[in-house]
């Protein structure tokens, strides 16, 4: 009797996305290694524009409203026929050790227009920026560790998990927000130490390659390049 082949991994992968979005959505990736691809890189590398030829919507990009949360995007295909939409939570993570205090919340209603996606992830940094937490700035937020959650589905999206993060900082205006260089690169560490992540090390072809601050710490946690892609932008 002849023994039928298993069915193509691409043939479930939307059942398997879901599930891990599901995970997600409870504050497991405190407590669980679930696989996604981390853009990282310096200030003004290039990696928004990355994330937004691999999602086909576009990020802020208006003068003052740089990355400064880490944005999850959640790209579902669905079937033929189906209508593309977009929809927003905030996700607030008060606890490292557990899921406790980790929950999201619905920003906004559905969107249905890519052109309408920027407005709504900027707002979305802003109310996360208005937030409670330490480092803060007359009561707004310079950077937060809080995540703006981007689910997209439709017949012509692909089945990924991208996180776009705050770019790291080599230098600061003014001497009281020093502390922020190494807020952001902890931040930055703790996502892309995780071997489950893909490291998407976004490289400007304007800076010294050898001295990028993600290079350093993209050797640090994957010593021999094996999740590693390094992208060189701005030609």
């Amino acid at each position: 009797m002849a023994v039928s082949d298993p069915p193509p991994l691409s043939s479930y992968s939307s059942d398997i996305i879901s599930m891990v979005n599901k995970m997600r959505d409870i504050g497991a990736s405190r407590l669980f290694d679930l696989p996604t691809i981390v853009f990282c890189g310096k200030q003004s590398a290039g990696k928004s524009s990355l994330i937004e030829a691999m999602s086909g919507i576009h990020l802020p990009r208006a003068s003052g409203t740089c990355t400064r949360t880490p944005t999850e995007l959640r790209l579902t295909k669905t079937d033929e026929g189906t209508k593309w939409v977009c929809r927003i939570k905030l996700r607030f993570e008060e606890e490292k050790s557990s899921t406790q205090g980790v929950y999201e919340k619905k920003f906004g209603g559905p969107i249905y227009s890519r052109e309408d996606v920027a407005k709504a992830v900027s707002d979305a940094q802003t109310e996360i920026l208005r937030g409670s937490e330490t480092e803060s700035d007359q009561g707004v937020l310079k950077f937060s560790r809080n995540v703006i959650c981007v689910a997209i589905q439709g017949p012509d999206v692909g089945n990924l998990a991208l996180i776009d993060l705050p770019g790291l900082i080599e230098t600061t205006e003014k001497e009281e927000d020093t502390k922020f260089i190494k807020l952001v690169r902890n931040l930055v560490y703790d996502y892309i130490r995780k071997e489950n992540s893909i490291i998407a090390m976004a490289i400007s072809c304007k800076d010294d390659m050898e001295n990028q601050a993600i290079k350093t710490l993209a050797r640090r946690v994957d010593p021999h390049g094996l999740r590693t892609i390094g992208i060189l932008t701005k030609p």
